[in-house]
């Protein structure tokens, strides 16, 4: 660690930071990260004993995943690499650590992690749909006086919006930020440093360059990053206020004539995450 001598430093002397107290803590997890669907890297908050962090015995998962193999990192000693049984896509696990020792010889007892392996799809055209959107925001509405457009994943697909792109008339936004788009769940999409306005309303990504929506009327296109439409829309009109939204976001019709303005006397968003059906 850096010196606490106000000098600096200590040559010629005891260091500073001396302690030779007994190590009397066990290791705890730290974090652990998802590789794949059959490997999970496990970091501890301390340099491991070898012998014990390789006994795949001393690490369980629930929902019958076993754990085939442990191996210490050769560089990092406080990381573990687990190899695992299959792994679905979308479900929390839980991994237990026991008998885990670090060089003081200090067992970890019941350590526990939760985790998720998620497997994303590519969308499909209408997998994810144009569900909402406030064109002309009011300072007298109890909504956020910001523009927004809602997202749906009509799907059972774990979808991942980075690179996707928003448009209108006018031109294109910049590219989305990592977010995957979990199925059946909703996420609002505003202009970068109006996320503070939304977060209590459900799921939030900022936009560069958000397209500015015209009052009178525009199209709303939404492309992934392989440059597909995934899903558009027009208007010819907006309320002040008040958002247009989606009215059944199953389909078929995607059109126009699916959409109409808010029956919700606050003007919509009356919601918290994630966000429910539209009124």
């Amino acid at each position: 660690g850096t010196s606490t001598d106000p000098d600096g430093g200590t040559p010629g002397a005891q260091n500073a930071i001396f302690d030779d107290t007994p190590d009397t803590t066990a290791p705890s997890i730290s974090s652990i990260s998802v590789i794949s669907a059959t490997e999970l890297d496990v970091t501890f908050d301390e340099t491991l004993e070898e012998t014990s962090a390789e006994t795949a015995a001393n690490y369980t998962v629930d929902g019958g995943v076993t754990v085939s193999a442990a191996a210490r990192d050769e560089s990092d000693n406080a990381l573990v690499h687990l190899t695992v049984s299959t792994l679905l896509s979308g479900e929390i696990r839980t991994l237990t650590v026991n008998g885990v020792e670090d060089l003081s010889g200090n067992p970890t007892s019941d350590a526990i992690i939760d985790f998720e392996y998620i497997e994303t799809e590519t969308a499909a055209v209408n997998d994810v749909v144009i569900n909402e959107f406030l064109a002309a925001p009011s300072a007298t509405s109890t909504i956020p006086n910001a523009e927004y457009i809602e997202v749906f994943n009509r799907s059972d697909k774990f979808i991942d919006l980075s690179s996707w792109t928003l448009s209108d008339a006018a031109g294109s936004s910049a590219a989305f930020g990592t977010f995957i788009l979990r199925p059946d769940s909703f996420l609002i999409l505003t202009e970068t440093d109006n996320g503070s306005l939304f977060t209590s309303y459900g799921d939030v990504l900022e936009v560069n360059n958000f397209p500015s929506l015209n009052n009178g009327g525009d199209s709303i296109i939404l492309t992934n990053a392989s440059a597909t439409i995934i899903h558009e829309t027009a208007y010819t009109s907006s309320s002040s206020g008040i958002s247009t939204e989606l009215i059944n976001p199953n389909g078929p019709d995607y059109s126009a004539h699916n959409y109409g303005t808010s029956t919700e006397p606050v003007g919509c968003l009356l919601f918290t995450s994630p966000s429910p059906r539209d009124s």
